[in-house]
């Protein structure tokens, strides 16, 4: 268990290296498999490039470890990482948006996104920050609907803010718990 946590505290710190090696000795014995399976996605962000599919795999590893939450906050968890991935502009398969159709409605402000989009597909770093930063609003990340999440990570990456996107990014799934 005490691998797991160093993991993710290196994780949280961007250390992703040494995070790798003590997440590869929790995975290694059969007592704390289930707790780095919970690591995945701070893996994944760690260690995927743009147009790279997730790994079905460990998204699957990842989804047996919510066993046990309540079913709207493991799909708000699931949307939470999946929009945050394709935010970063990895591949997410259509299959693994199915465990987060059942995310409560209402959240993102469509005009919002738009001018967001308009401003980062335009190179305007103020414009896309500023949109950004109004799509968020004072909502904390564990209550920012994942949509939201997912078009400020990947406007961010537009404009060339790829790595303050990953930040965020790091700081929105340990909000939520992930």
């Amino acid at each position: 268990r005490e691998a797991s946590s160093f993991a993710r505290a290196l994780y949280a710190l961007g250390r992703p290296e040494a995070a790798a090696k003590w997440l590869d000795i929790a995975k290694a014995d059969a007592a704390t498999v289930r707790a780095a399976e919970r690591l995945w996605p701070l893996a994944a962000i760690s260690e995927f490039g743009p147009g790279q599919s997730v790994s079905l795999a460990g998204l699957a590893g990842w989804r047996a470890s919510l066993a046990g939450l309540a079913p709207e906050m493991a799909a708000r968890r699931n949307g939470v990482v999946l929009g945050i991935l394709a935010g970063l502009g990895a591949k997410v398969p259509d299959s693994a948006w199915l465990g987060a159709l059942p995310l409560p409605a209402g959240g993102p402000n469509p005009a919002l996104f738009a001018l967001m989009q308009g401003a980062a597909l335009d190179a305007r770093l103020g414009g896309t920050v500023l949109a950004a930063l109004a799509a968020m609003g004072d909502t904390p990340l564990d209550k920012l609907d994942p949509m939201t999440l997912s078009e400020v990570v990947s406007a961010l990456a537009v404009v060339g803010l790829a790595e303050d996107g990953r930040a965020l990014a790091m700081e929105a799934l340990l909000a939520n718990g992930i």
